[in-house]
């Protein structure tokens, strides 16, 4: 592609590694009478890998909410491991 930004991380990126990898994330939201509050993005819905897996839905709805925090995203997602060492 003749595009500047051919290389850069894009939204489609997030969706394949959340597909693709066992990620981890919070969802980080203020609240004027408490400060910064931290809750998981993802719900096990079982007791298998599988189940315990991330899905792109829970991380849209979580942005709906708040800002999306997810740990380590580096060392998984090639396109980011220069920019968050």
């Amino acid at each position: 592609s003749d595009s500047p930004f051919a290389n850069f991380f894009t939204y489609d990126d997030l969706a394949t590694a959340v597909e693709e990898d066992f990620l981890d994330a919070n969802r980080g939201s203020t609240n004027n009478a408490q400060g910064w509050k931290v809750t998981g993005v993802s719900k096990p819905r079982g007791s298998s890998f599988e189940d315990a897996r991330m899905t792109f839905e829970e991380v849209e709805d979580s942005l709906q909410k708040g800002t999306v925090i997810f740990n380590a995203i580096g060392a998984h997602i090639p396109k980011l491991a220069g920019p968050t060492l």
